[in-house]
């Protein structure tokens, strides 16, 4: 599986304080911001229904996997975090074509017909506002009860990149979580409202 990863250096060293490791991830952060919000690429998180089958969970997820990699394929679409609830995925998505709207009703169609398919996909316009997406998505399941650490949730592309599930979708991993896990990680389980902008306490940790 080829799996497009961020080219990021950062020389901050490890800390065990909350603010200088917030820091640190901000700084790993930052190519991404640079690169991206200043292109043509436009960002989505999606939301679609999907009802798993209980006991037959794990292959609901290669199920889910593959149909999103092969809408991804068809209409160009940059998969960057994807989670299956009991009812609902949640994905991150990016693309240049303006098809988000074509994959998010035909990935539906294609998993689980439903007539409704309004504010299936949320524009997110800035660089806080990805990084509070890329949280909630992989936070949802801990929000939800379901495990205590976000990497922990098998039905999880996280799940997948940490090289602890199989692989069935190409997902690109802009935020070096490949690179700098013990730092993402960090930052994804860091017990604060990820609903506040991220880069707004990064800051404030960087002046303590």
């Amino acid at each position: 599986m080829k799996l497009k990863k961020s080219e990021v250096r950062t020389s901050a060293a490890n800390s065990n304080k909350t603010g200088e490791g917030l820091v640190l991830v901000l700084n790993t952060l930052s190519h991404m911001k640079k690169n991206s919000f200043r292109s043509n690429k436009k960002y989505f998180h999606v939301s679609l229904q999907y009802q798993t089958a209980g006991l037959l969970k794990n292959l609901d997820w290669v199920f889910i996997q593959k149909n999103v990699n092969d809408m991804a394929h068809i209409y160009e679409i940059e998969i960057q975090a994807l989670v299956m609830m009991d009812t609902h995925l949640h994905i991150l998505i990016s693309n240049f074509e303006n098809k988000e709207n074509f994959f998010c009703e035909n990935l539906q169609n294609k998993i689980c017909k439903t007539d409704i398919f309004e504010n299936l996909s949320e524009p997110i316009m800035n660089y806080s506002q990805y990084l509070n997406t890329y949280r909630y998505i992989y936070r949802n399941p801990v929000e939800a009860g379901l495990c205590k650490k976000a990497e922990d949730y098998p039905y999880s592309s996280l799940y997948c990149l940490l090289g602890k599930g199989a692989m069935h979708c190409e997902v690109y991993d802009h935020l070096s979580l490949i690179q700098n896990p013990l730092h993402v990680l960090k930052w994804l389980n860091h017990d604060i409202d990820y609903k506040i902008s991220q880069l707004k306490l990064l800051r404030e940790a960087s002046l303590r």
